[in-house]
Order: C-alpha cells, then structure tokens, then sequence
C-alpha cells in the first residue's frame, strides 16, 4: 500500500517509477531530473525510524513545482544511515554530521541577535 502511494505522489499519471539502481526487492525508488538537476529518494521503509509519522513530526516542509515535500530531518537521516552502517552511508556521515553542526551554530547565532 505505502509503494503504490509513492509510485502516485511521485508520478501522478501512474507510470512505472525507476529503481534508480536499487535492486527490485528494495523499498527505494529514485527520480532524477536534469534542469535545473535534482534527485529525490522515495522509500516505504527508513533505518533507525520507528514509525514515519515519527520522521513526519521532525521533518521540513519543502515547496517543489507547487508541491509541498515533506522532507527527513537531517538528525533523522544521520540516525538512519548510522543505523544501516552500508559503506555509502559511512562515507557521508562525516559531511551530514558537519553539517548539522554548522546549522545549529547558525540558529544559535540568530537566536543571540
């Protein structure tokens, strides 16, 4: 039920989503556009995540093409890729993680103007 509302939110004429490289057996669907570029990663299931409406009350609202996307936290998502421990996730940890330091040193600085 979840992937056939994926496959709808993401193309609403019903044609069949690309894998975008992921096994079939995956819960991961990839679209990609080439301008402006943009890749977007859908999946029915997430790493260290007990429930999506969990993911939902953390996330950020997004405008796309007069769509709101709801998208991961970033602490959402590090504790996702921590959790699979694949070697693509541990080669990113180290910028998302720099990252999420960085945004929370400017919200403290905005806080304090």
């Amino acid at each position: 039920m979840v992937e056939g509302r994926l496959t709808l939110a993401a193309d609403p004429a019903g044609r069949q989503l690309p894998r975008g490289g992921f096994p079939a057996r995956s819960s991961v669907y990839r679209l990609r556009r080439e301008n402006p570029e943009l890749q977007v990663d859908l999946t029915s299931s997430i790493h260290g995540a007990k429930s999506f409406n969990s993911l939902r009350s953390r996330c950020i609202k997004v405008q796309l093409e007069g769509r709101t996307i709801l998208v991961a936290s970033l602490a959402d998502i590090i504790k996702s890729k921590k959790e699979a421990n694949r070697p693509n996730d541990r080669a990113v940890l180290h910028v998302l993680e720099r990252t999420l330091t960085e945004q929370a040193e400017a919200r403290a600085q905005a806080d304090q103007a």
